[in-house]
């Protein structure tokens, strides 16, 4: 198993050497529970392509985020929203709140992304517990400039990996991590993900073969390492994946 400061979950890289341009995912929006200490509290969960290679720039992906705040040592009311982000390595771009789809801790949302050319993905999310709310957008992917004064080029989707993840987010602006809220268990079932050539029984991809990664995160006084969320994968044949607080 593979571990990670800001990732849980697990992800799969195409067969035969295909190339990946589709991933879908079903989960339940989990309550954000607060520690004791005063901060903001954030997970995101999500499915998306690519960004797991370090040699690959973009990532777009789709999901939700779950926050909640202590102040004075109360919290506040948790806050659930949907999201997309076609996110590139080393750029600050930040996720889209889709306000259309609203959320609430216990709704079940399918959220999938297919990459229609490689610069071009089409995201959907549909709040399955509130019938009509949905949303698609298509998105054109983010030019970028790799090095300073360099030329722009294009975060093009290459299909190397599809992901299912709870994630612990990057605070904007900055590179700190928010701390995890007790977000108990999230599983994402219906874990599918499909590649670009025929024939087509050959382009449907399971989670047979799939890498996990656990999230662990560095403490102080003493200096030790504590794992803080472990995935499991549940059942290859159905694809679910449970991603567990520690």
């Amino acid at each position: 198993m593979e571990k990670s400061l800001n990732w849980s979950g697990a992800y799969v890289t195409p067969s035969h050497g295909r190339r990946l341009i589709h991933a879908a995912g079903v989960w339940r929006v989990p309550e954000p529970k607060p520690r004791p200490a005063d901060a903001e509290y954030a997970c995101s969960a999500w499915v998306g392509l690519d960004g797991y290679r370090r040699w690959v720039a973009g990532l777009p992906q789709i999901g939700t985020v779950q926050s909640v705040t202590v102040t004075g040592g109360q919290a506040g009311p948790p806050v659930t929203q949907s999201w997309w982000q076609w996110w590139v390595r080393g750029q600050e771009l930040l996720p889209v709140i889709l306000k259309n789809v609203p959320v609430r801790p216990g709704d079940e949302v399918i959220c999938i992304l297919r990459a229609m050319t490689p610069d071009l993905v089409r995201f959907h999310i549909k709040n399955r517990s509130s019938p009509g709310v949905f949303a698609t957008i298509q998105v054109l992917a983010p030019k970028y400039q790799p090095e300073p004064n360099g030329p722009f080029v294009t975060a093009r989707v290459l299909g190397t990996t599809a992901e299912w993840i709870m994630e612990r987010p990057t605070v904007p602006g900055s590179a700190r991590l928010y701390p995890l809220p007790d977000y108990g268990t999230v599983e994402f079932a219906d874990c599918v993900v499909r590649s670009r050539h025929p024939p087509a029984a050959a382009r449907r991809q399971l989670l047979r073969g799939a890498g996990l990664i656990r999230m662990y995160e560095m403490l102080p006084n003493p200096s030790r390492v504590a794992v803080i969320s472990v995935p499991k994968k549940l059942d290859q044949r159905t694809a679910e994946v449970r991603c567990q607080q520690r």
